[in-house]
């Protein structure tokens, strides 16, 4: 290809990246200024109208490619601080800045325009108006208790797969969702309803490349997909599936998306997905076991049934099989960010969902 066609396609793309960014820039701007002055309007219209038909629009063009869209975000991240440090090289330093500005500029505007504003949405509690309590020591054995129970009844004809058909078991978490939204939407008196979605793709992600980085699933706005390590213990897969699939919906709360994953998958006709997400409430009760009597707990979980033993155990090992690359730093990193979006916890966020459905049951109990 000659010099001058180079030339010109290099124009025509810096075009294309300048009115991509005045577009998302002017869109991010009005959208502050409606949420600051219009908040309840603007809430409504961005979590029924416009996200829906952004993210819907975004999936079916993004879904035809055969590959995930993170690797080609990443490229296009890649080229672009490639040709920063080359003009830092050349010392032109006024294109260094513009390039610069123009891909935070995007990159930034892109995750509020495509999802980030539905952090300016109600949540789950604020939904319902519901007041969250502390939940009290007996009450979290007690649940552990009686959730060892269920599983241990499910896992005894259940056989874990070994081989993921992610197209089947996506269909079936995307199932189980709808179907409890639409319960949630009809019999509880919400201040807004939840949007039903589908066409959300969460792809598999190479063994270890987010259990590196501390986290299981991730999901990406301006990729409008999501990805779960397949480095994870199958028993894991259907429930950070259908939790990275929530946040796919507009839902932001790392609670919320627990939650929902939760009361969604044991409702699901799939044993597999009920028996992972009954496994991740399992898990979160023990940790506040743990942390208000570990001898007591191991000393419990020593007597559970082999089976179930072996299951926890297979998930410890897989999530400690991948060495942490940021350590400490990771969760101070990621707890601002959390903060900077309105959920003051930061990562703490991810166990409040225990209290939720601890205040449920209070509430269910009052009636």
């Amino acid at each position: 290809m000659s010099k001058f066609k180079i030339s010109k396609l290099s124009r025509a793309f810096g075009k294309i990246v300048n009115l991509l960014t005045i577009v998302l820039v002017s869109l991010y701007v009005l959208f502050c200024g409606w949420f600051y002055f219009f908040e309840d309007q603007f809430t409504s219209f961005f979590a029924l109208h416009w996200y829906p038909r952004v993210r819907s629009l975004g999936s079916t063009l993004v879904n035809v490619v055969p590959f995930p869209i993170i690797y080609f975000l990443v490229g296009l991240i890649v080229l672009w601080l490639i040709s920063l440090i080359i003009n830092l090289l050349k010392r032109n330093w006024w294109k260094s800045l513009v390039s610069l500005l123009i891909g935070i500029s995007i990159l930034f505007t892109s995750f509020y325009v495509c999802w980030g504003f539905n952090y300016r949405l109600p949540t789950f509690v604020q939904r319902l108006s519901l007041k969250v309590n502390d939940p009290q020591a007996d009450w979290i054995q007690s649940q552990i208790k009686s959730q060892a129970v269920i599983l241990d009844s499910i896992r005894s004809t259940l056989t874990i797969p070994s081989k993921i058909d992610y197209k089947h078991l996506h269909a079936n978490v995307e199932e189980a969702i709808n179907q409890y939204l639409v319960e949630l939407n009809q019999t509880q008196p919400l201040s807004l309803p939840y949007v039903i979605h589908d066409n959300i793709k969460i792809q598999p992600l190479g063994g270890g490349t987010l259990l590196r980085l501390e986290t299981s699933g991730v999901y990406l706005s301006q990729t409008f997909q999501g990805h779960v390590d397949s480095g994870l213990s199958h028993i894991q897969i259907p429930n950070t599936l259908m939790h990275e699939m929530l946040h796919g919906y507009g839902i932001t709360e790392e609670s919320d998306c627990n939650l929902i994953a939760y009361l969604a998958g044991s409702q699901s006709d799939d044993p597999w997905i009920r028996y992972s997400a009954g496994v991740a409430w399992f898990r979160y009760l023990a940790f506040d076991w743990i942390a208000q009597d570990r001898e007591g707990y191991f000393a419990w979980r020593s007597q559970l049934s082999p089976l179930l033993i072996a299951d926890l155990d297979d998930i410890n090992k897989h999530l400690r099989a991948y060495p942490a690359l940021l350590g400490p730093v990771k969760d101070k990193i990621y707890g601002a960010y959390l903060r900077s979006n309105g959920i003051s916890d930061g990562v703490a966020n991810y166990s409040y969902f225990v209290k939720v459905i601890y205040s449920l049951e209070e509430g269910r109990n009052r009636d």
